[in-house]
């Protein structure tokens, strides 16, 4: 039986594959929300790709990790692979060994695009 991780990853691939166009979500998740919606309570880590912030949704108290892009000259680029990666996520919903995809949303004040998911506590660098 082939592995639901694997083949769902494969499902992403071909639907992006041939075309110069980014990998989109499903249908209704293409919207960028605003991340004016999220308080920011504490930085979980830096990493040289972005950092991550766990950050609490104010209409419901819901606690998340947002995923920021550190800006750079390949900003495109950089969102780009930000939006590839929501999109990977969003395919693997339901799959148990991958945190859960919530939404994408944007800084109106920077512009600066964030991924945020389920928060499943600290790094796990923190614990080696």
């Amino acid at each position: 039986m082939e592995d639901v991780f694997l083949r769902r990853n494969r499902e992403v691939e071909a639907r992006s594959r041939g075309t110069n166009k980014r990998p989109r979500l499903e249908p209704g998740r293409e919207i960028v929300g605003g991340a004016e919606d999220y308080e920011e309570i504490c930085r979980l880590g830096v990493g040289a790709y972005g950092t991550v912030v766990k950050a609490r949704h104010r209409a419901t108290g819901r606690s998340v990790a947002i995923k920021r892009i550190t800006p750079s000259d390949e900003e495109l680029e950089e969102e780009e692979l930000l939006v590839h990666e929501a999109a990977f996520m969003a395919a693997c919903a339901g799959v148990p060994f991958v945190v859960r995809f919530h939404e994408l949303v944007r800084d109106p004040a920077t512009s600066e695009l964030g991924l945020v998911r389920e928060c499943v506590g600290p790094c796990i660098g923190a614990f080696l």
